[in-house]
């Protein structure tokens, strides 16, 4: 918490959950929701530390290295991910590795690729330059798999979605090495329902609020997102600031399984616009 932004505050609370056919299991995490330091006002960020088992964390990491394993997909290397031999991994449309090898993007769901649309975000003539260049969204990714629907779930016994069917989308983040960050963003109300939900996995990481171009010149506001934290966005937080992962905070291996209700329109135009492709 020490590390946070001075611009908020954060309340605590501790909350206990029982699951299992006999109900002999119990998580006990802490939920922490930010506020503005000046007035109280909710920030939008509401976080739930150690969301998930021991048990539940390394079978999450097991999956996500697994879908990174040399027979599947990528070869990973010391300097991120390398090609391999399987050319065509790489073209698999509901998977992208970054121009530098270092960060690798796998959509279940549906997927996002960007194009040159402008997004009209706070009303007629005043847009947002983060979603100047808006993502179209594409129908054609495969499933979510039992392990994310189980991350779902969680966030539904914990009431911050209504149920498990909330979720449309997710897409996993992993961060292979130090120095790769996110692109500063907001993530479009034309295409995504409010919250957003993020779980992090292999090492902490930061958020950072307010960010511009290469994060110089003006004051961020810095969120750390520990490992098997669930972190919800809305409100102010996903609809009024730019949100980013700085290079300088992917201090090791790092992962972010993001999941997202879509709006049925998107989801419908999303449909034709796979069909076209």
């Amino acid at each position: 918490h020490s590390r946070s932004s001075p611009l908020f505050r954060s309340h605590f609370a501790r909350a206990h959950m029982a699951w299992g056919a006999r109900g002999n299991s119990k998580l006990v995490l802490t939920k922490r929701r930010y506020r503005f330091r000046s007035n109280g006002q909710y920030f939008g960020i509401t976080q739930y530390l150690d969301a998930f088992t021991t048990e539940e964390l390394k079978e999450f990491e097991c999956c996500v290295d697994d879908l990174v394993s040399c027979d599947q997909n990528q070869q990973q290397t010391v300097g991120g991910f390398g090609r391999g031999n399987n050319a065509n991994a790489i073209s698999q449309r509901n998977i992208h590795v970054s121009a530098n090898l270092k960060r690798m993007k796998i959509f279940f769901g549906f997927r996002y690729a960007y194009n040159n649309c402008l997004a009209y975000h706070r009303g007629p003539g005043k847009y947002d330059r983060a979603e100047y260049n808006i993502p179209t969204l594409y129908s054609d990714a495969p499933s979510l798999p039992n392990w994310i629907l189980k991350i779902c779930k969680r966030a539904a016994d914990l009431e911050v979605i209504p149920s498990v069917e909330f979720i449309d989308m997710a897409v996993i983040n992993l961060y292979a090495v130090p120095g790769q960050g996110l692109a500063v963003h907001i993530d479009p109300s034309s295409l995504f329902l409010r919250p957003i939900l993020s779980a992090r996995f292999f090492s902490e990481s930061v958020l950072s609020f307010n960010v511009k171009g290469q994060y110089t010149g003006h004051r961020t506001h810095n969120i750390v997102i520990p490992r098997g934290s669930l972190t919800v966005m809305e409100g102010y937080a996903a609809n009024n600031v730019t949100h980013a992962v700085r290079h300088c905070d992917v201090k090791e291996k790092s992962c972010s399984v993001i999941m997202r209700g879509c709006l049925k329109a998107a989801m419908a135009s999303a449909g034709m616009q796979s069909h076209a492709a």
